[in-house]
């Protein structure tokens, strides 16, 4: 148990260790924890987020468990579009690693992504979100299932403002679901439902 957490604290720095960097940096912006995590401005102009037309891109990390049975950890990269206010529409690829009982494995998996920041207040906002991917696994997901996948979520999250640039921090929680679809029988779809927690940066494009 203690080197899965260790594992999440890892991806943890991993995600957000270049954006402290960045607000260290000359230019970017007066931050601070208490700005952080209030609603006031961080003394910067707010960016366009989920302006109709505005593209993002997003990397991040996330990690569902079990403890001492089941831990996926995610690793993920999207570009998303605004096509209406605080509606955008994104493309996902998503990397895995898979730790449960039986062997081990690790995926890739592509997903359509939807997400309404139905609260908007320019530094932060409130979303939800659903989705739909496809699982392309190195062995069976879950054990005495199949290596390919569907995987459907549905979630809630924050943003939050960072830097005048634009970068943005992304947080949530979602549904973590893996499943054949019963495409070889019941028997055959063990599947898989988790929450999911993960942290992200976004930045336009």
């Amino acid at each position: 148990m203690k080197k899965r957490l260790s594992a999440c604290g890892l991806i943890v720095a991993w995600v957000l260790g270049p954006v402290s960097a960045g607000l260290g940096a000359e230019g970017g912006g007066d931050w601070t924890l208490h700005s952080a995590l209030t609603l006031a401005p961080v003394g910067v102009q707010a960016s366009s987020f989920g302006t109709v037309g505005t593209t993002w891109m997003s990397v991040g990390a996330g990690v569902a468990t079990i403890l001492d049975d089941v831990t996926d950890v995610n690793l993920y990269g999207r570009v998303s579009k605004f096509l209406a206010q605080d509606f955008e529409v994104g493309f996902e690829l998503g990397a895995w690693y898979f730790s449960q009982p039986g062997d081990d494995a690790g995926g890739i998996n592509p997903n359509l992504l939807l997400r309404y920041h139905f609260w908007n207040e320019g530094p932060w906002t409130l979303f939800a979100d659903a989705g739909i991917g496809l699982l392309f696994s190195s062995d069976n997901v879950p054990a005495g299932g199949t290596s390919a996948n569907f995987t459907p979520r549905v979630g809630i999250g924050f943003t939050r403002e960072l830097t005048s640039d634009g970068v943005r921090l992304e947080a949530g929680l979602r549904w973590h679901h893996i499943s054949n679809a019963r495409i070889l029988g019941d028997d055959d779809n063990p599947a898989r439902d988790l929450p999911l927690l993960y942290v992200g940066v976004t930045f336009p494009f």
